[in-house]
């Protein structure tokens, strides 16, 4: 057996956790025992680790019982559906953590994570109905067309949702072919949206890609729009962004092509010579 074998040495340290998770069974109760699923592995026999694939069993487990190579996940599993709160257990006497402590702290970081993407839900849908809020202000004091031109920026940050491709492509075509039509409150919108890191990725590219005609006839400032540009790219690989930054070349200064925008460049390089469809890549 070569130890310096990265595979090897990955099995190994399988073994050892494995090895640890049967030891957090046998503290908590006798009634558990574990079953080899097929046949030991040479390296099984070679260290005497638990590397092949096993399942918990118990005479009070009813039910289909799965097995695993990966005994923490298995333990955890077998002990939420079969033990917590079983009449049956029969306690072991052995001291130390045991399979219920290790499936306790499981469940409360579950909690903790999903109590962090409610709170995180909510933020961003608090932030979401700033911007809207702001832009029904905005539309109070403008003329039709560009309160029609609002709404239509307005569904492109709709709450919970990508935008609706017709209304990217409205105003992609109207930024193209009249972009005099444009009014200022929508442009000053559309860099908002572009340039905000809490508006969802999707809704950003959607922005800058309207900009892109914008800036091409000065109706965004370049440095604006390079801005942009370069921190969108210094996130991932968005292809409207790469665009923007092509736009806006003039105003790109060299020492702030970073490392990162560098590889979001060359990756977009990449879509373009294999013809990709140019969706954002995100790291």
């Amino acid at each position: 057996m070569d130890q310096a074998d990265p595979e090897a040495a990955r099995y190994l340290a399988l073994g050892q956790r494995n090895a640890e998770a049967i030891e957090l069974f046998e503290r908590f109760c006798g009634n558990v025992r574990v079953e080899v699923m097929g046949g030991r592995g040479m390296l099984e026999a070679a260290t005497g680790l638990p590397i092949a694939h096993r399942a918990f069993r118990c005479a009070y487990a009813s039910g289909t019982v799965a097995y695993s190579m990966h005994l923490d996940d298995a333990a955890v599993e077998f002990y939420e559906q079969h033990c917590r709160g079983c009449g049956d257990r029969v306690r072991s006497g052995l001291l130390g953590d045991n399979i219920a402590t290790l499936a306790d702290a499981r469940r409360a970081a579950r909690d903790a994570r999903a109590e962090r993407e409610a709170a995180e839900t909510a933020e961003k849908q608090r932030q979401q109905e700033e911007r809207a809020a702001r832009r029904t202000r905005r539309r109070a004091s403008e003329p039709y067309q560009s309160v029609a031109q609002l709404a239509r920026v307005d569904r492109l940050d709709a709450p919970g949702g990508a935008p609706d491709p017709a209304d990217v492509e409205w105003l992609v075509r109207t930024a193209s072919l009249g972009p005099e039509i444009i009014s200022e409150a929508a442009a000053v919108e559309l860099v908002e949206l572009a340039q905000d890191r809490q508006v969802p990725w999707a809704t950003r590219e959607a922005a800058q890609a309207v900009l892109v005609p914008l800036t091409a006839v000065g109706r965004v400032p370049e440095t604006t729009a390079a801005q942009i540009a370069l921190a969108s790219l210094a996130e991932g690989a968005g292809t409207q962004a790469g665009k923007l930054l092509v736009t806006a070349a003039k105003a790109t200064r060299a020492e702030s092509i970073t490392s990162q925008v560098a590889r979001s460049a060359v990756e977009l390089a990449g879509h373009t010579a294999r013809g990709d469809s140019g969706g954002p890549s995100r790291p």
